[in-house]
């Protein structure tokens, strides 16, 4: 009886939980870049503003769990990796135009998201290889090590692999997603509880909070919310949301030269 009345809440398809956290992803880039002067200097904006722009950490807890159902569901996993990586290279070139390297050091983490869902998937491929186990964990290890490299570091690893492995254990996935949550938020959280008190402590308390909210609203909208099924006009979806990340940080980066 219980599950049937969950099974009601089901009424979201994969195209609509992505066009809603695009939204959020969205405004919450344009309000850090157009509003602040880059990511770093957000706590300088309004604390609505603030809130807006970490409710967009939603997005790739949400986007890691699609590239886990995609490894599950696609035709090809050549194909699906190659496409991630293409459209990785095209991205970084907004990428370096918003945000232009001054050093060789700026390169860690210097890469963009779709590099860190590139790595995610070959995790998955290894993981689901016939490779002997030890083999599986040093490659895996291998991958966390290059995705230093990228936004998202170790953690899109691990999200997608939670995502995957725990699939029909909805229980232990949330534990286990609950965890990794903690554990991403916390570190920003503690070192403003222990470190020296200043301006912007109560800010970045405020950011480690929201952040933690809005990634665990992911996995509430994948868990309670997602009824498995594809959108209305899934070809067109498909595209629009590979296109979309790389055009609307090209956006920005054009807006934001003129923003003075």
């Amino acid at each position: 009886m219980e599950n049937s009345k969950l099974d009601k809440l089901k009424v979201i398809d994969r195209d609509m939980i992505k066009y809603i956290v695009l939204i959020f992803m969205g405004l919450g880039h344009f309000l850090a870049w157009m509003c602040g002067t880059d990511t770093k200097t957000v706590y300088h904006l309004p604390v609505p503003y603030q809130i807006l722009t970490f409710m967009s950490l939603i997005a790739p807890p949400t986007f890691f769990f699609f590239i886990s159902e995609g490894f599950r569901y696609t035709r090809s996993r050549e194909k699906y990796a190659k496409r991630l990586f293409i459209f990785a290279c095209i991205t970084q070139i907004p990428f370096f135009i918003l945000d232009p390297p001054e050093s060789i050091a700026d390169l860690v983490p210097g890469f963009n998201v779709f590099f860190s869902l590139f790595l995610s998937l070959l995790a998955l491929m290894v993981y689901e290889s016939d490779r002997p186990k030890k083999k599986k964990i040093l490659l895996i290890v291998l991958l966390c090590i290059v995705s230093l490299l990228t936004e998202w570091l170790c953690f899109s690893i691990w999200y997608t692999l939670i995502w995957y492995v725990y699939h029909d254990n909805v229980k232990k996935r949330a534990v286990m997603f609950t965890a990794l949550t903690l554990f991403y938020n916390s570190i920003s959280i503690i070192a403003v509880l222990v470190g020296e008190k200043t301006w912007s402590s109560k800010y970045e308390l405020l950011a480690g909070f929201v952040r933690f909210f809005a990634m665990m609203l992911s996995l509430v909208l994948i868990t309670f919310f997602y009824n498995g099924k594809k959108g209305k006009y899934p070809v067109f979806s498909k595209w629009f949301f590979y296109i979309f990340y790389p055009a609307h940080l090209l956006i920005i980066a054009l807006l934001s030269r003129f923003r003075y």
